[in-house]
């Protein structure tokens, strides 16, 4: 139920470089195998060697889950895709494990890996914690979608910028408007979250 055909989901490469997160999705899957579209920077693959190892993201409605896996090979001819062993084991998280403080924050977001000024749309956070936020957007966003997320405080403070990931998606009602709720998890604790929560 876990693996389906577009689903979203974020690659971490551990492979002693620093800790990199990849947006990505499920093409196919098989007894032993899943296979993912390759991770991309700014349009060109990155090159992830067989026998790396892979910590596999994944959100869905009741939690997130994460696994680690191995890269079996990459698969060119059209799509490139990386093969890798199907999890013996996944871990299931529950989406909120630290308490937030509620906030009215401007933010602005965009696709993470794509983000240029043009590309950042507005919305407000209206709570925060060290593990992620709740923001109110205009646009529809898909659970699973990796985000680079400006925090805004003012015109003296810096602003804040993290790696999310949606784990859920819903539509709201705003003093009559449209807007979706979106509850995010950070991919690393920032310290400048931490201030920026006990400012």
């Amino acid at each position: 139920m876990l693996f389906q055909k577009d689903q979203p989901v974020s690659l971490e490469i551990q492979n002693g470089t620093g800790m990199k997160v990849y947006p990505s999705r499920i093409t196919y899957k098989d007894e032993k195998t899943l296979c993912v579209t390759a991770p991309r920077v700014k349009n060109h693959i990155v090159e992830v060697a067989p026998n790396t190892t892979i910590r596999v993201g994944l959100a869905a409605k009741d939690a997130y889950y994460s696994f680690t896996s191995q890269v079996i090979k990459l698969k060119n001819g059209g799509k490139n895709v990386l093969v890798l062993e199907k999890p013996g084991v996944i871990y299931r998280s529950q989406r909120r494990q630290l308490d937030r403080v509620s906030v009215s924050l401007p933010v602005r977001y965009a696709a993470y890996g794509e983000a240029d000024a043009a590309d950042f749309l507005d919305g407000e956070a209206s709570n925060l914690s060290l593990g992620g936020a709740c923001i109110l957007v205009r646009e529809e966003v898909l659970p699973g979608e990796m985000l680079q997320v400006d925090f805004m405080p003012g015109v003296e403070a810096e602003i804040v910028s993290t790696v999310a990931q949606v784990l859920h998606s819903r539509p709201i009602d705003v003093g009559g408007e449209s807007r979706y709720a979106l509850g995010c998890r950070f991919t690393s604790v920032d310290e400048a979250v931490r201030k920026l929560i006990e400012s």
